[in-house]
């Protein structure tokens, strides 16, 4: 008897639930290969935005360089005149507090032109652009002369006042910005969403006060069509609730994780074809990345060929004129 109540006991156990699953629900609308994307915001912007162009989607990614809180990047993506008071000495270069230390120059002439271009390519891709993925880190800011800088840049503390955006002002500025650009460019849809990297310098209880405020924000605007939310940070602190998903720092997610997210991002925005795409992709990937012992068998020349076949199936859906010529560079040389 007591053998069938432990069998009954395991076969309880193992049922059990070892982590809660967010069910994320497919967007109305898909990413399809061919569409133009923009990526704005944190890192977690920049991370999305190469592995969409690794798996060969037209997109821009972070021009402007990390920016974190809603209000800077409205301020970007709006084409007003540039603020030349703003500009600050760092490390002996030129740089901006609209802009991240990415964008930089010797002196302030250089800088300005620097600037000008970004920003005059970011209005052209926006101008036919399908998609803009919007990704907001923090809600805490910092101002220098009453106005938010999106990088202190290394200045003095005392230059600056930190404090807490209002839902309010953030909700008004991106509504502003977001409406403007749907206006001029009908078909482009916007994705929303909060960055899981954890914000913990200031303490974790203004991290989560921040969180929340930038989750309040999404679901405002998400509201408005075209408008779509990615909840890449509860799938982080909720789906994956375990710190061996983190960085030794305790904040960065980790490459498995990262993996996960962009999987979940999948199913939510993309169109089956694309999905397709993506793991054909990521086979050709891997094949590129393969050294095998020996070279020059035969049986190795014959996996070139095949992957450089499977890879020939795509010349009509995106330019894969670099990977063939690598197979093509592999195979001359055995």
């Amino acid at each position: 008897m007591s053998e069938v109540f432990l069998c009954l006991y395991l076969t309880r156990i193992m049922q059990l639930p070892l982590k809660t699953d967010i069910k994320i629900k497919s967007f109305n609308e898909s990413i399809q290969l061919g569409q133009q994307i923009v990526t704005l915001g944190s890192c977690f912007a920049q991370g999305m935005g190469e592995r969409l162009q690794q798996f060969k989607f037209d997109t821009l990614v972070n021009p402007f360089g990390v920016v974190f809180n809603p209000v800077s990047l409205a301020n970007l993506l709006r084409d007003s005149p540039l603020d030349t008071s703003r500009f600050v000495e760092r490390d002996g270069l030129c740089c901006h507090y609209d802009y991240h230390f990415d964008v930089r120059a010797e002196n302030p002439e250089l800088l300005v032109e620097q600037i000008a271009v970004k920003r005059q390519q970011v209005q052209f891709y926006l101008q036919s652009a399908d998609w803009l993925i919007l990704t907001f880190g923090s809600a805490t800011v910092y101002e220098y002369n009453g106005q938010v800088v999106a990088n202190c840049h290394k200045q003095p503390q005392h230059l600056f006042d930190k404090r807490m955006l209002r839902s309010g002002e953030m909700n008004r500025g991106m509504q502003d910005v977001l409406g403007t650009l749907q206006k001029h460019n009908p078909k482009l849809k916007v994705i929303l969403t909060v960055s899981p990297v954890r914000h913990i310098k200031d303490g974790i209880t203004e991290n989560q006060l921040s969180k929340s405020l930038l989750r309040v924000l999404c679901d405002q605007l998400s509201q408005n069509n075209g408008m779509y939310y990615f909840p890449s940070y509860e799938v982080m602190v909720d789906d994956l609730r375990d710190y061996r998903f983190y960085k030794s720092d305790m904040v960065h997610p980790t490459e498995q994780a990262e993996e996960y997210i962009w999987n979940s991002f999948l199913h939510a925005a993309m169109d089956e074809h694309s999905k397709d795409f993506i793991k054909q992709w990521y086979l050709i990937r891997t094949a590129m990345a393969h050294r095998p012992f020996n070279p020059k068998t035969a049986a190795h020349r014959q996996f070139l060929l095949q992957s450089q076949a499977k890879l020939s199936a795509w010349r009509d859906v995106v330019d894969v004129q670099e990977e063939y010529a690598w197979f093509e560079q592999q195979l001359t040389a055995l």
